[in-house]
């Protein structure tokens, strides 16, 4: 658990990946 906590950038990582997800899912919906 100390270790993820001390990974910080993974969590960046992750809402970045996170928002991406969301961009490119609402472009599917406009599209369809």
């Amino acid at each position: 658990m100390s270790r993820r906590f001390k990974k910080s950038s993974s969590q960046k990582v992750k809402r970045s990946v996170n928002i991406v997800l969301l961009t490119i899912y609402l472009l599917l919906v406009c599209f369809l």
